[in-house]
């Protein structure tokens, strides 16, 4: 997905075109958990500028935050709060 790879301009076309920005993968994260786990803020603040729901759980039942916190991205963390 365009958040693993980390391509903004790609992931905002896709938004602009109508890309759901809270649809879940296949292990059930949203594209906010993935950027959560790999600590790309740039990406994090473009799906928050895009809706991005903080409050949904992954499968193990954590928020974005929670994910954040737990791989040491304190940037992401912040932009969370």
């Amino acid at each position: 997905a365009a958040t693993f790879r980390c391509h903004s301009k790609v992931l905002k076309a896709l938004l602009l075109h109508g890309a759901k920005v809270n649809e879940r993968g296949g292990q059930y994260d949203t594209a906010l958990h993935t950027v959560a786990t790999v600590g790309n803020a740039v990406i994090a603040k473009i799906l928050l500028e895009a809706g991005a729901d903080v409050i949904l759980r992954d499968r193990d039942n954590c928020t974005a935050l929670q994910v954040a916190a737990a791989a040491g991205h304190a940037e992401i963390v912040r932009l969370l709060l």
